[in-house]
């Protein structure tokens, strides 16, 4: 829920945000209490639709679908929240944009080298 509070309050003051976990069941947990409190302005990164809670793949973009820079362009404009595993740092909506904070869900289950790459993005 700390999450979920700290997100909305990033996204009023108009900040993109990167959340990473090391688990699917961490970041879909996070999005589902979001998306119960009305918010939907999130994008779920992922390369396997099928390790995305079903409620949650309409907000799935997957990396094979895009064919031109225009239509990774638009997606970053349209979404302040971007959430994935640290596995899927390689995704090319991550490479063309730029986060104002990079949140953490279950932090101590991530290796010190597994959370340098996301922090990089911020």
């Amino acid at each position: 829920m700390v999450l979920a509070t700290l997100i909305k309050m990033l996204t009023n003051a108009k900040k993109r945000i990167l959340l990473v976990s090391h688990s699917n069941q961490t970041i879909d947990s996070t999005l589902l209490k979001l998306k119960d409190q009305g918010f939907d302005k999130f994008l779920r990164v992922t390369s396997n639709l099928s390790s995305v809670d079903p409620s949650l793949r309409t907000h799935v973009r997957l990396a094979n679908k895009f064919s031109s820079y225009a239509d990774i362009r638009e997606v970053i404009d349209n979404f302040q929240v971007f959430a994935m595993t640290c596995m899927q740092l390689s995704n090319p909506l991550l490479l063309c944009t730029q986060f104002d904070y990079c949140l953490m869900g279950d932090a101590s289950s991530l290796s010190e080298p597994l959370a340098v790459g996301p922090l990089l993005l911020v």
